[in-house]
């Protein structure tokens, strides 16, 4: 369990994953708004790399 567990991460390492995890969710709401355009059919595998600010 301890090898499952967050206790042995640094602070930095439990943030950044908690940063992925919430991405997906963030993006399809944004999305799902229409403040981001969906994302494009053609990218399968680095969908987070897929981000377009339209005000940019």
């Amino acid at each position: 369990l301890n090898e499952l567990s967050f206790a042995n991460c640094s602070l930095k390492d439990v943030l950044c994953m908690l940063f992925h995890i919430g991405y997906s969710y963030v993006t399809d709401s944004l999305i799902e708004q229409e403040i981001l355009s969906d994302f494009p059919k053609e990218i399968t595998d680095s969908w987070g790399m897929w981000i377009w600010l339209p005000i940019l």
